[in-house]
């Protein structure tokens, strides 16, 4: 007994140097590279030693994991080189839930091309740009001389879009040439606020402090960090940067500009386009994964200014910017019915915006909290007058008209936040159900009430990621995930794709992630299938060699899904379990399968959460299959 613990123990041990090993040279691969985003260690230590317990790490030719990311890029933890890379294409900014269980802009930066004062984006006025001249306060040779040719040259970002009486947070890490004094000017159309630096050397002896809060941090090697936050007077932010401030010319070396929603600089986050950046999402608990959606557009106006001339408040009072929001920021508004509103009032008493739609199926979603009234409800629009009614302080709910609140869900977020959520097909242009808080004989009394944010209204069956608007519409083009050129990591005569995945609905649509040559000519698919909870999988290569089929418990939860295929040997496990099987059929000629993509040739495009996928170039024993998918 006692030698039988002794050769576990030294396997255990060096199972997790192994590991330890693997996640030490891939965060250092990752990190190598500029602009480069690493998170939820322990969440990969976990994946990678569970599979390392079942003697399988070793063997897989790719893995990927929602763990490292750039802009464009999902980086493969094995085989920890470019060749496994993951390209991610969307060419918009989209909206995640952090760590923190926070909503946040992708990225959190909103300024583009972070540490490239070169670039267009970034507009020079008597200004000279010198890149990449120094090194920056990571040690990196990317920081800039900005130097003034004449007197009052200044660098400025394009302009930034934001919410007027919102609360951001700028910062900009600088380094003294040759000034005596730099100007900070935050501008916009009509109105600005300006700071002065004050140097001796290279030392900021004082800031001049007309902005309402600015400070600077020494960060080492005479670089500071500048920090200012501010209420935004309009709609139209712009970060100035004047080198010299007076009648004199100057330089100084900048790097990392950002602009944050929000009254706390936060740690750095490098941008050059900000488009394309994979979301690691935290909305299935505190490991992440990789979320990929549709396009979607919010058609709602001012989505988080409730008091805005966009929203109608028809016998509700409104207090804007009065608690912290799901994003954490101070942008929640509280709405309370007039003295003496009767919250089963007419269908027009609450908050609501007219819209003119298409005819379609839509969707409609709302962050709720309770505050003095803890019940929050939508009235039909028909002749029934009948209520969908949730409960905010345990996420319970009503609905007394499922013909008109199709489906609702209520998700809860942290600091007693709700997302509520429903679908509703419009046959006619009009007002969406306005809402009101109040339960049966809680008349108004002009402030008690509850408090809301972040309004979304989506052509669609299901909710989607929080899509944040101003002035106008704005859509979040799809997600778009593949890698070519891989024929070295896939064996075409034998192996298994293996994916742990989640659906974003049951729609009774078809998402595929296939391996393929680039075509559909040869290809092997794993497919949610266009029935309730279906899973299929599938070899073809100029006919159909082999298709099972099975059905999961729920799609709409991780279920862990292997697909074997081998000259006459063919199997689909899901979940531990083997629930099918074909012994007749042949593969593909060697080298023929290149590229794995979250599609089926371009359409049927997968929409989930994927936590992990995984490629091996042998037929991996039923034994392995079982051990692979298990809960």
């Amino acid at each position: 007994m006692q030698i039988s613990i002794s050769i576990l123990v030294g396997n255990a041990n060096s199972g997790i140097s192994y590991v330890k090993k693997l996640i030490k040279a891939f965060k250092a691969r990752v990190l190598s590279y500029p602009n480069s985003i690493f998170e939820a260690e322990p969440c990969l230590d976990a994946t990678l030693a569970e599979l390392n317990a079942i003697g399988l790490l070793k063997d897989a030719s790719l893995i990927i994991t929602p763990n490292a990311y750039n802009e464009g890029i999902l980086y493969d933890v094995v085989p920890n080189t470019t060749l496994g890379d993951m390209t991610v294409v969307r060419a918009t900014t989209a909206t995640r839930v952090n760590s923190a269980g926070l909503i946040e802009v992708v990225p959190r930066n909103l300024l583009s091309y972070s540490e490239q004062f070169n670039n267009a984006y970034w507009q020079k006025t008597s200004i000279l740009v010198t890149p990449n001249i120094l090194n920056d306060p990571n040690g990196n040779l990317t920081a800039d001389l900005v130097a003034s040719t004449v007197a009052g040259g200044y660098i400025n970002n394009t302009n930034i879009v934001g919410s007027t009486g919102s609360v951001y947070t700028f910062s900009f890490y600088i380094k003294n040439n040759n000034s005596t004094a730099s100007l900070v000017l935050l501008r916009a159309s009509l109105s600005a606020l300006q700071s002065t630096i004050n140097w001796s050397g290279n030392t900021i002896t004082s800031v001049t402090n007309s902005i309402g809060s600015i400070n600077f941090a020494s960060v080492g090697n005479d670089w500071y960090r500048i920090t200012g936050t501010y209420t935004a007077l309009e709609s139209s932010q712009q970060l100035r940067i004047y080198p010299q401030s007076g009648v004199t010319t100057g330089s100084v070396y900048i790097w990392g500009a950002q602009l944050e929603q929000g009254s706390t600089a936060t740690e750095y986050f490098p941008t050059t386009t900000r488009l394309n950046i994979p979301r690691i999402d935290y909305t299935n608990g505190s490991c992440p994964s990789l979320l990929v959606e549709p396009q979607r557009t919010n058609v709602l106006l001012r989505s988080q200014e409730f008091d805005n001339i966009s929203w109608f408040k028809t016998n509700t009072n409104l207090n804007p910017n009065i608690s912290t929001a799901p994003d954490g920021t101070l942008t929640a508004d509280k709405a309370s019915l007039t003295i003496g509103t009767n919250p089963l009032a007419s269908d027009s008493t609450g908050v609501y915006q007219p819209q003119v739609l298409t005819l379609g199926t839509y969707n409609y979603s709302i962050f709720a909290k309770a505050g003095e009234r803890n019940i929050i409800r939508w009235r039909d629009g028909g002749l029934s007058g009948l209520y969908l009614v949730v409960n905010l302080t345990n996420g319970t709910f009503t609905n007394q008209e499922p013909g008109r609140f199709i489906n609702p869900q209520v998700i809860a977020y942290p600091n007693g936040w709700y997302r509520i959520s429903f679908t509703t097909a419009v046959i006619a242009s009009g007002s969406l159900y306005p809402l009101r808080f109040g339960d049966v004989g809680q008349t108004g009394d002009g402030v008690s009430g509850g408090f809301i944010w972040g309004a979304q209204l989506e052509l669609g069956s299901y909710a989607t990621s929080y899509i944040p608007t101003v002035a106008s519409t704005v859509t979040r083009n799809a997600d778009v995930i593949s890698k070519t050129g891989i024929s070295s990591l896939i064996d075409s005569e034998e192996g298994v794709l293996f994916l742990e995945a989640s659906v974003l609905a049951n729609d009774l649509t078809r998402r595929v992630i296939s391996l393929s040559d680039g075509t559909l000519n040869n290809l092997i698919k794993i497919e949610f299938k266009n029935t309730s909870n279906g899973i299929e999988v599938a070899l073809f290569n100029g006919a159909t060699q082999v298709l099972i089929l099975n059905t999961v418990s729920n799609e709409l939860n991780f279920n862990k899904i292997a697909f074997k295929y081998k000259l006459n040997d063919f199997a689909l496990f899901i979940n531990g379990i083997n629930v099918g099987t074909d012994l007749l059929g042949s593969v593909f000629p060697t080298n023929t399968l290149n590229t794995i993509t979250f599609s089926l040739g371009g359409s049927h495009n997968f929409y989930g959460n994927v936590k992990q996928i995984q490629i091996y170039k042998t037929a991996l024993s039923n034994t392995e299959l079982a051990q692979l998918t298990t809960l």
